[in-house]
């Protein structure tokens, strides 16, 4: 199939087009048939009386799957990607001009603080850490197989920065970042950008008035109330604020190094997407 651009992997879902089908592959399924055939051949040649029930049995099954054997072996070289990897792979299809050219974001009240807070949260951070006067960046950067928008670019690193909901998402224990979650993230963004170390910032930020408001009147309704009391909209905000907690409470920065042998694993996956591509 000739689109009007290749497939290239948003930073963002490295992870995902990267991720493994489950259960074996093509060449596995074949190899394995192989290696039964192989020693189902051999039990028979070990059987003295061919003419009982068991040898009829077992050189019935043999021929049987020797007709498979030409069909497994056809579809050993068969490009196989994960449900995971193609959900994203069909839906930045589906987002070309040749489709729909839409594509549909998530949304959530998570992702709504995320966005709203960003600019607090990056004057915090910038801030926090001295990097200076910075601000939001918007150039998004490109190569062969890769783009991306990192949130910031330092002059040693590029940063990016996360808004948690509330105490519970904020990962205030955790010691490094997963390679199978922002960990491909940050080393794409390192490649893109060409930065040796790569930030990932998680803030708290207090809520903004409007979602306070939107928390208690759900509140209020589950609690069988037409209005929202003084002393429960004063509990939301309380519980939505953290201006008030110490900064050890509040921010938090993971720090990943370059690797650039890993993407090498990315140009062969997203390769691999741009032939599957081709052959639909």
């Amino acid at each position: 199939m000739n689109l009007s651009r290749p497939f290239k992997a948003h930073c963002s879902a490295i992870g995902k087009i990267l991720s493994d089908p489950q259960g074996k592959t093509a060449k596995e399924l074949y190899l394995d048939h192989i290696a039964k055939v192989a020693s189902s051949k051999e039990r028979y040649a070990s059987i003295k009386n061919l003419e009982t029930k068991t040898a009829i049995d077992l050189r019935e099954k043999i021929l049987f799957w020797e007709t498979q054997t030409p069909l497994l072996e056809a579809n050993q070289g068969r490009i196989q990607l994960s449900k995971t990897c193609l959900g994203e792979v069909h839906a930045w299809m589906k987002s070309l001009p040749e489709f729909y050219g839409r594509r549909k974001g998530f949304k959530s009240k998570y992702t709504d603080k995320g966005n709203e807070c960003e600019a607090g949260s990056i004057e915090y951070a910038s801030s926090h850490y001295g990097w200076g006067m910075v601000a939001k960046n918007e150039e998004t950067k490109s190569n062969d197989y890769l783009i991306g928008t990192a949130d910031v670019i330092l002059a040693k690193s590029v940063e990016d920065i996360k808004n948690s909901w509330s105490e519970d998402t904020f990962p205030l224990f955790h010691t490094e970042i997963p390679i199978d979650g922002y960990g491909w993230q940050g080393q794409g963004y390192m490649e893109l950008y060409d930065k040796e170390e790569f930030g990932l910032v998680y803030t708290l930020m207090d809520s903004p008035e409007h979602m306070v408001e939107r928390e208690a009147r759900h509140k209020a309704w589950d609690l069988g109330m037409d209005d929202v009391p003084a002393d429960l909209y004063d509990e939301i905000k309380e519980q939505m604020s953290y201006s008030n907690f110490a900064d050890e409470l509040r921010i938090k920065r993971f720090v990943l190094k370059r690797d650039r042998d890993l993407m090498g694993i990315v140009q062969d996956r997203v390769e691999l997407i741009n032939k599957y591509i081709n052959n639909i």
